[in-house]
This record gives structure tokens, sequence and C-alpha cells, in this order.
């Protein structure tokens, strides 16, 4: 059975809050523990929880000593190179969503103008159109006639590879108007 996506907003019942709190922290804990043993690595947690006295601490408090120690001791480049606060974080989500909304608009618009393209081989005029929409048409036009251009030369070449051995080339029918 599929799960569906968990939205994640603050939980307002502090019953069910504690009870994911619980839940999600031994997984986190187990993933650490994972991620440690896998990738034999060093990795230290250590969780404040409004529900709980002290701070879980993992692995132990030797060993998050230990990385705590390696961390600080280590340059100020080499502690933020990778780390990233909320706010870059959110940044680069946002820059990220709009270059996704860019390239959908992009894509969305020039499947519109190929619908007017082939609308106007089905005989529609372009007299309503704005002049936007005929500065697109004319690339898209423009762009598919340089693609049918270098199929044609490509399909040129392999007959002339043909010939070149002997082999009879391959026929090469007329474009039929009208034709889909």
């Amino acid at each position: 059975m599929a799960r569906r996506k968990v939205r994640l907003h603050y939980i307002a019942n502090e019953s069910s809050r504690r009870t994911t709190f619980r839940k999600r922290k031994k997984g986190l804990l187990k993933k650490v523990g994972e991620i440690t043993t896998l990738c034999d690595i060093k990795a230290a947690v250590i969780i404040y929880s409004p529900f709980d006295g002290k701070p879980k601490v993992f692995p132990s408090h030797p060993e998050v000593h230990e990385v705590l120690t390696k961390f600080r001791d280590m340059s100020q480049k080499d502690k933020t190179r990778k780390m990233v606060d909320q706010e870059t974080f959110l940044r680069q989500r946002i820059d990220k969503v709009r270059e996704q909304i860019r390239k959908l608009k992009r894509d969305n618009r020039e499947k519109e103008i190929t619908q007017v393209m082939l609308g106007c081989l089905k005989g529609r005029t372009l007299s309503d159109l704005e002049r936007k929409d005929l500065q697109d048409l004319n690339f898209i036009i423009e762009r598919n006639l340089r693609e049918l251009e270098i199929k044609q030369w490509a399909v040129d070449e392999h007959n002339a590879e043909l010939n070149a051995r002997g082999k009879p080339r391959e026929p090469r029918e007329p474009a039929q108007p009208g034709a889909s």
C-alpha cells in the first residue's frame, strides 16, 4: 500500500505531537546509526525536546564530544563550505522553483504557437494574431526548418555513403502538400 505525502505543518494536538516526535526521533537516530555504519563516518546528533528533561545525545557523550571538537577545530572556510542555513536553503529552493516555472511557461508557449502553426496548415488565418504571436510563430517555423535541413543533410550523407559502397540508394519521396 502506497503512503501519501505528509503535509509538514505544526501539530496542534500535544499528544499527537509527542507521539510523532518520539517516532521521528527514533527514525532519525536509526538513520544516523545506519549512515555511520555504512559509510564509516563520524556523526553526532543532539536533540533538544520540550517533552524530555535533558537532550538526547547520539551515539554517546565521548563520541559526540570528539565529533564536536573536530568540527570546532576546522577552519571557518571548511566549516561553512557546505553548510546551508534555512534562509539560504529557502532562497535556493525558490530559485529552483522559479526556474521550473519559467521552463514550463516557455514549453507551454511553444506548444501554443505550434498549435497555431498547425492551425495555419489547416487553413486558419493569421489576421487575429498579435505581433508577439507572429514573432514566436516565425521563430518556431525557422527552428523547424533548420531541423528539417539537418535531417535532410543526414539522409543525403547516408545515401552518398550507400552509393559509394555500390548499394542502391533509398528512394526519396517528394513531400505531398496537405499530407500529415
